[in-house]
């Protein structure tokens, strides 16, 4: 039952819901909203956001090879060019009419790590006057006890620990900068306080990026995860930016081996009791993306864009054609930015005419008219 709900929701993944954070009036009476009117194939919604994803820094440690970072080197026209940059705590007050409606707000770190940004815990205590449930995702590198015992002292409830194997030496390459032995420890101490600090609801997660020189690590992994003491594991699929990185694509997997795969694997997490988000692999033509009625992405400068991944103008591989087919093609979409936080109410941006035309491409209303049109990928990380 909590899994059908959670699946007609869209909320969290495989972590855990927190329903008590429904509670407050304006935020219970906008997920009635949201439940009555999600599927009903509006244009303009007569509710707000359940969910924000912040970004918080631009920074990184690391220096991964499938990084989107990749791309913003190689491709200055769409992108800007690359760019390093914390987000400050006067930004995140921007949302401030938004945020009694928003169930979660997760702090990912976008192009960088959250722990670089020195403002990280004054965000956290802003966002906790409102009493959402707060999820940071993390590469592990700059945690210590310090700020794992802050973490629930500030009562935040979801962590996502990035992981995308249980081998050392392939985890060091896959994480150019990384320590394996320093991210085992630092999941280990995190699962140590969640047993000191049992009534509070937290949750701890992975994230594993399916590739085609990992994806058989998969159910060995979960074994992993749950020595660990982890509680879910969050995958989805490495996005093919540059031509460098097609050798790595998940596409390369036949069909009938993922299926074979993903049928195991979850078993195996049912089996271990551990909660396993796997992306869809097969084309669905009834699939619609979620996030133009769920929720928003914000980013460096206030930058509000509905998709996660594809903020920006840029060109990407493997797509779908009219008949749902899929073929591999270097195409230049645009992007999905709607709007600036520091420059219009957060508010109107929601039903803005942007998000209004985006809506309308994956309504079918106006086809070819949104950056989705034909991405694939709304299929694979959904």
């Amino acid at each position: 039952m909590i899994k059908a709900l959670k699946s007609y929701f869209q909320i969290d993944g495989a972590s855990q819901v927190d329903w008590k954070k429904f509670m407050k009036p304006r935020r219970f009476a906008n997920a009635v909203k949201y439940v009555l009117n999600r599927n009903s194939g509006l244009v303009h919604v007569p509710y707000y956001p359940l969910t924000i994803m912040l970004e918080v820094s631009t920074f990184c440690n690391f220096s991964c090879p499938a990084c989107e970072r990749e791309l913003y080197k190689s491709d200055t026209e769409s992108t800007g060019g690359f760019f390093k940059e914390n987000v400050k705590l006067e930004e995140v007050r921007h949302l401030e009419s938004l945020l009694p409606y928003l169930y979660s707000v997760y702090l990912v770190s976008g192009l960088g790590e959250p722990f670089i940004n020195r403002e990280f815990w004054d965000i956290v205590d802003y966002l906790r006057s409102f009493d959402v449930k707060i999820g940071y995702f993390t590469n592990a590198s700059l945690l210590d006890e310090e700020k794992i015992a802050k973490t629930f002292e500030k009562k935040i409830n979801t962590v996502l620990i990035s992981m995308d194997t249980y081998d050392p030496e392939k985890y060091e390459r896959v994480k150019s900068g990384g320590n394996f032995e320093n991210t085992v420890n630092m999941i280990k101490l995190f699962a140590e306080y969640k047993k000191r600090n049992a009534s509070h609801p937290f949750h701890l997660g992975l994230n594993y990026i399916f590739r085609a020189d990992n994806y058989q690590d998969i159910l060995p992994y979960l074994d992993f995860a749950k020595e660990l003491g982890v509680e879910y594991v969050h995958c989805s699929s490495v996005i093919v930016h540059i031509e460098k990185m097609k050798e790595i694509s998940f596409f390369n997997v036949p069909y009938e081996e993922k299926k074979r795969l993903f049928d195991l694997a979850a078993k195996k997490a049912e089996r271990l009791g551990i909660g396993l988000r796997l992306p869809n692999i097969k084309v669905d033509k009834k699939t619609k993306c979620s996030y133009p009625w769920h929720g928003i992405s914000v980013f460096k400068g206030g930058q509000v864009a509905m998709c996660p991944y594809f903020r920006t103008k840029r060109e990407f591989y493997y797509h779908l054609n009219g008949n749902n087919e899929l073929y591999e093609e270097n195409k230049r979409v645009a992007d999905t930015i709607l709007g600036s936080c520091l420059k219009e109410n957060i508010l109107d941006i929601w039903n803005n005419e942007r998000i209004k035309q985006i809506r309308k491409g994956e309504l079918k209303i106006q086809p070819h008219v949104s950056p989705c049109d034909t991405c694939y990928f709304k299929h694979l990380l959904h």
